[in-house]
Order: structure tokens, then C-alpha cells, then sequence
């Protein structure tokens, strides 16, 4: 057997097939790098040459031999049932796959009202993380800033990536769910909250990991699930003695787990780390505590650690931006602006998202200046559409100019990144019934009240609306649900009595 298959030449055949196939697949990945395509593709080709051996093994069998062969209606067969059964399998495998072109080239309007040429990765090559707190694993408490420190290297870093959308737990929808818990800061923190986390934000994966030490070397060891089943993608150790340069490996590392190309790691903006945050380990612990006390909601003393960082490091512009933030929570206009003038002077150790960031707030609450912020948002969310404090920041600058329909737009955006922003849901209801679209508010209510059922002003909402669609007894079924929640709520009970009124039921 092993002869005749010799003498048809199927063996040389095949393995010449194979050596082509494999130089075919080698152009294909070079063309993948080169022209940013899909990486899928590789995938496609590899997968479809695969599937046509069968026929190309039948066919060296029957015209392998010296000499001629005629064609015959079998030999034709073969090669359509292989063809069709090869479509078939790609159609299966491949339909709900981008193929084309990871990125594209948008016209879009610069902050001083330029046309300029940006490259936008399209969505499904998008990738987006929960970064958690690291553990302390090594007994000091004296390391219990690095905790955070770490994250705060690490999303710096990502931050630069187009194709990365970074989150930390001092996102208030985990801060409020983890609180509920028990959890006062986001460590030690159980692998199902973790998950639901990730999942309450519509997240794909989410990083968790410990620090140690090893004499005086740090060791931080990373692990990367995916949120849809917590599924461990990857784990990684790292040792070094400066925890910038380790959070910088890590970045690297965490893109090429999720899934971002090669060519896209190589060719994105990469500064390191303490280049953006601060190159003062005195002044970066600073931060990381600042950050610490904003997360315990301690606000005073968060600021005075984020000065602290600014008078170690004057080009900080981290921490300048922090305390001008942390001045307008707190009332403090002036100190505010002087902080955030410092902040944009030094702006150019930021990555474009917080220097637009910066821009957009300066313009709106300092200067003054709505136009401005709204052509530095609309940019904004242009080069980063999946940046959710973008399009925030949007949608309160379009309802600061009485532009409903552009907020509307902004708010149904953040809903489609996040798909239960509760914040997105309750703006857009609101603005629904204010321009008198009420069965449009009552869709996003209903969604709110099933997210939030205990939550008594959904039901008052819900009821109210209902009111101005005339459904009385609907409303009366919501306010009887706002009872159950709230008993011995005063507004509960005073639409109640109204409602009752409204109907002619004085009694």
C-alpha cells in the first residue's frame, strides 16, 4: 500500500501542498502585521486549508500516477462536495467574525476646530479590563500603598493603548456594590465579587494578582480571567525593585493575553509609566495613597496627599489634576483653578485622555467656555468612543446648552457600552418625559425598576409617568410597590393621597 501510494505520488504531493500552504499562511501573517488587519484572518486561511486536504490527498490518488488520466464526473464531485463542506464549516465558523480591517479612518474635529486624520479601532478588536487592588501577601503593612500603586501604574500605561478601555475600582459601581458587601477597599475581595463586577460594567476580563517580597525584591505575581465564565486566561510572575517599571511589563504582558495584536503593541504610544505619573518613588506613594483616601470617601485628606505628591514632584500632573478635582468636589473654585492651570502646563507627561479630560473641564467650569468644551468632548469621544467618561462628561454639556436630543445621544452611547448604567437609564427616562415622550421614559424606567426594585423615586418616577399617561391604575399598582419598599415614606404616601384626590376619591 505504502509503495503504491509512492508510486502516485500522494506523499510528495501532499507535503508539497503542506510547504505551500505553510508559505501561504506566513504571507498571510506578514499582512496582517503590515496592513493592521484582522488577525482572524490567519485563523480563516489557516483552518481553510486544512479542510481542503481531503480533497487534494483524493485527487494526488486518482492523478498522481505518470501519465495521463482522464477527468471524471467522481473527480468532479469530490471537489464540489469538499468546496461546499469547506464553505459551509468557514460560514459557521467565521460569519460573526470581523475579517477586514482592524482600524479606520475618520475626519474628525480637533478641540480648535481643525479637521484632522485619526485611526479608530473598530469595536470588536477593542479590549476592556477591571483592574483590581493587588493583595499585600507580605506581612508588612508598610506596603500596603503599593495595593493601589500598582494599578495605578498599570492603567497608566494601558490608558496610551486605542484599543484598550481600563476601569478600577474607584469606579463608584464597584465602590457601592463592594461597600454593600462589607468591603470598606477593594482587597481581599472574593473571586465571585470580582466577577460580578466586571460583569455589573460589561467588562470581558478582569486582572487580580498579589505582591511579596523576596528580600528586597518585590514580587507580583498577576492573574487574568475572563468575566463571562472567570475562566483563568493567564498568570504571570514579575520581580524588580521599582513597582513603575514591573506595572509596565505587566501592561505589555495583559494586552497580548486579551487578545491585541502584535502590530498594535509594538506600534502604540508606550511611554513608561513614571513618565506619566512621577519618577519620585516618595512622590508616587503620595498618589497612591491620595487615591486610597478618595476611595474610603475621605476627601480632605485625599487632597492633602495628592499636595503632598505636588510638592514632591512639581511636574506631577497626576496629582495637580487630583487636588483640582478634589477642590471642585469640594467647594474650593480658586484653589481649583490654580491647580489646574499648574496641571495643564505640565499636561504633556499625560496621555491624551486625561490632557482632553483636563481640557474639557477647564473650559466648561473655569473659563467658562461651553463651545469650546463641546468641541473638545465631541473629539473626545470621537478618537476614544468607548471612553464612558467622555461621553459622561458629553451628555452634561449638551444638557448645560438645553440639548436634549444631543444628550440623548450621549446617554443611549454610555448604554451601549454599559448596558446597565443605571445613571444612563434614569437620565434618559428623565429626558424622555420631558420633552412629554412618555411611553419612551416608561421603557427605561421599567429597566431601572427591575435593576433597582427596592428603589422607592423608580416607583415615584414610574408612577408619575403613568399619571401623565392618564393609566391610574397602573400608578396606583406602583405606589402600592413604593408602600411595600418604603411603609412610612412621606412623598410615597402624599402621591398617594394626590392620586387619590385626582380620581374624586376624597373619602
Amino acid at each position: 500500500m505504502i509503495k503504491k501510494l509512492f508510486d502516485r505520488r500522494v506523499p510528495q504531493l501532499t507535503g508539497l501542498y503542506l510547504v505551500a500552504s505553510w508559505g501561504f499562511v506566513q504571507f498571510v501573517d506578514w499582512a496582517v502585521d503590515q496592513y493592521a488587519l484582522s488577525p482572524a484572518l490567519i485563523n480563516l486561511v489557516v483552518t481553510a486549508l486544512l479542510l481542503l486536504l481531503p480533497m487534494i490527498i483524493l485527487l494526488a490518488w486518482r492523478h498522481g500516477a505518470p501519465g495521463e488520466d482522464a477527468w471524471t464526473k467522481v473527480d468532479a464531485a469530490v471537489i464540489g462536495m469538499n468546496l461546499v463542506a469547506a464553505g459551509a464549516v468557514l460560514f459557521i465558523a467565521f460569519s460573526g467574525q470581523e475579517l477586514g480591517a482592524a482600524t479606520t479612518v475618520r475626519l474628525v474635529e480637533d478641540d480648535d476646530g481643525n479637521t484632522v486624520e485619526r485611526v479608530i479601532p473598530k469595536a470588536s478588536f477593542r479590549r476592556d479590563v477591571l483592574v483590581w487592588d493587588f493583595d499585600n501577601e507580605s506581612g508588612d503593612p508598610d506596603l500596603d500603598w503599593l495595593q493601589t500603586g500598582i494599578v495605578i501604574g498599570i492603567n497608566a500605561d494601558l490608558v496610551q493603548d486605542l484599543f484598550v478601555t481600563a476601569v478600577d475600582a474607584t469606579d463608584p459601581r464597584v465602590q457601592e456594590p463592594l461597600r454593600e458587601a462589607g468591603f470598606e477597599q477593594a482587597v481581599g475581595v472574593p473571586l465571585t465579587l470580582k466577577r460580578q463586577g466586571a460583569e455589573r460594567l460589561s467588562l470581558g476580563h478582569f486582572l487580580d494578582g498579589e505582591l511579596d517580597l523576596d528580600g528586597n525584591t518585590l514580587v507580583v505575581t498577576t492573574r487574568l480571567y475572563e468575566t463571562r465564565n472567570a475562566r483563568q486566561a493567564a498568570t504571570h510572575t514579575y520581580r524588580g525593585t521599582d513597582p513603575l517599571e514591573i506595572a509596565d511589563r505587566i501592561s505589555v504582558e495583559l494586552r497580548r493575553d486579551m487578545g491585541i495584536p502584535n502590530w498594535q503593541i509594538a506600534e502604540s504610544v508606550d511611554l513608561p509609566a513614571a513618565e506619566i505619573i512621577t519618577d519620585a518613588p516618595e512622590a508616587f506613594r503620595a498618589v497612591s495613597e491620595g487615591q486610597q483616601f478618595f476611595r474610603a470617601n475621605d476627601m480632605a485628606a485625599a487632597r492633602d496627599k495628592m499636595k503632598e505628591a505636588a510638592a514632591l514632584d512639581s511636574t506631577c500632573a497626576v496629582a495637580l489634576v487630583s487636588v483640582g478635582q478634589l477642590s471642585l468636589l469640594m467647594g474650593d473654585q480658586q484653589a481649583a483653578r490654580e491647580y489646574f492651570a499648574d496641571a495643564t502646563r505640565y499636561a504633556y507627561r499625560l496621555p491624551e485622555r486625561a490632557q482632553l479630560s483636563i481640557q474639557v473641564v477647564d473650559q466648561l467650569m473655569l473659563q467658562g467656555d461651553p463651545d469650546a468644551a463641546l468641541r473638545t468632548g465631541r473629539y473626545w469621544t470621537e478618537i476614544y468612543p468607548q471612553d464612558a467618561a467622555g461621553r459622561r462628561l458629553l451628555a452634561q454639556i449638551y444638557a448645560m446648552r438645553g440639548d436634549t436630543d444631543g444628550m440623548i445621544v450621549q446617554y443611549r452611547a454610555l448604554l451601549a457600552i454599559d448596558s446597565i448604567d443605571v445613571e444612563a437609564m434614569a437620565s434618559l427616562a428623565a429626558a424622555f418625559r420631558g420633552q412629554e415622550q412618555y411611553d419612551s421614559a416608561l421603557v427605561y424606567y421599567a429597566r431601572l425598576g427591575e435593576l433597582q426594585p427596592g428603589d422607592v423615586d423608580t416607583h415615584l418616577s414610574i408612577a408619575a409617568t403613568q399619571v401623565s399617561l392618564l393609566q391610574f391604575d397602573e400608578a396606583r399598582e406602583e405606589l402600592e410597590r413604593a408602600r411595600v419598599a418604603a411603609p412610612n415614606e412621606p412623598d410615597v404616601l402624599n402621591r398617594m393621597a394626590r392620586l387619590d384626590l385626582r380620581q374624586g376619591h376624597y373619602e
